[in-house]
């Protein structure tokens, strides 16, 4: 029996990928890399989002900008959604940003649409393998009931203590987004703030597909699956 999780995914997609413009057509963002598994054309969105279900995420947020309609073309004319194996109903919208201007401004953007608190925030081009969902929703619980502080956000990190692309978060992260460029931004204004930011172990390693060296990577860890 599979795991459905009643919490919110805010997928950061909009990225250009300046680094990998050797591996991407025209006007394609880096989430959609072709990523090399044994099944041809698969791109890393596909991949992640394909983990994402299985670990019980049900509901999609999409945070689209550069290559907004490659995305939408890919999810929604996939047959049955090839990121769906098991043919789960999913809730997938799409949070447009008409120019980039940083993946802050992106998220407070997409927070209306947001009907779980809290939620996850995925970064679209980093993957963390061997995550369980369930045990980091209980310590983001377990820390917000010990804080005195009415936001807390959980980083989750691989084993030395780097953040590995998702993050447990509330909806009132949004009071920090603004006069940031990136979420990252806030993060650290939180760290700054005793009790507002915790961490929760989640991974040996991450990776990120933002480089021809990182994609690389990604790609030997899929052809071993």
């Amino acid at each position: 029996m599979m795991i459905e999780l009643p919490y919110y995914a805010v997928v950061l997609c909009g990225g250009k990928g300046t680094r990998l413009v050797e591996r991407l057509s025209p006007g394609v963002p880096k989430c959609m890399a072709d990523v090399g598994t044994t099944v041809a054309g698969v791109t890393f969105i596909e991949f992640l989002m394909t983990e994402l279900v299985r670990l019980g995420v049900r509901s999609f947020i999409l945070c689209i900008g550069h290559g907004q309609e490659a995305i939408r073309r890919h999810v929604f004319e996939s047959p049955g959604h090839s990121f769906n194996p098991k043919r789960q109903v999913l809730r997938i919208s799409f949070s447009e940003d008409p120019e980039p201007l940083g993946t802050a401004p992106a998220l407070l953007r997409a927070l209306p649409l947001v009907r779980s608190n809290p939620f996850l925030l995925v970064n679209g081009d980093t993957y963390c393998p061997g995550v369980d969902l369930e045990m980091a929703f209980e310590h983001h619980r377990e820390a917000r009931l010990s804080s005195r502080e009415s936001l807390v956000v959980t980083l989750l990190t691989d084993n030395q203590d780097r953040h590995c692309g998702l993050a447990v978060c509330q909806l009132s992260l949004g009071a920090y987004l603004h006069n940031h460029i990136n979420v990252e931004e806030a993060f650290s204004v939180l760290w700054r703030k005793r009790g507002m930011l915790v961490t929760f172990p989640a991974c040996e390693r991450f990776y990120d597909i933002g480089s021809p060296k990182g994609l690389e990577e990604f790609k030997r860890l899929c052809l071993s699956y």
